[in-house]
């Protein structure tokens, strides 16, 4: 079963924690070098009325990604695996 990987905020995170996550996306998206080849961003989501940032991945090792992502994040966001199938109803709610 392919998964993808969700990262999300932990209650309520700063703007700098925010700033923050979204410089590590960019920089495994960026970094064709990066600890975990093959990730590919699906979905990015920023908000405007409150800091928060939520992201959808695909990579042949999510594990490994979930790991980089918090190995350089602030303690305000975690992960979470989701069978792809499901990854359609999960984007809804920002529809």
């Amino acid at each position: 079963m392919r998964y993808v990987l969700i990262t999300k905020p932990y209650g309520d995170p700063s703007r700098d924690e925010v700033v923050k996550a979204m410089g590590i996306a960019k920089r495994i998206v960026e970094n064709p070098e990066s600890a975990v080849p093959n990730a590919k961003l699906l979905f990015a989501y920023a908000g405007k009325a409150k800091p928060e940032f939520y992201t959808a991945w695909e990579a042949s090792d999510p594990e490994g990604l979930a790991e980089e992502f918090l190995k350089f994040t602030p303690l305000g966001f975690h992960t979470e695996l989701l069978p792809v199938e499901s990854l359609d109803e999960w984007l809804a709610r920002f529809i």
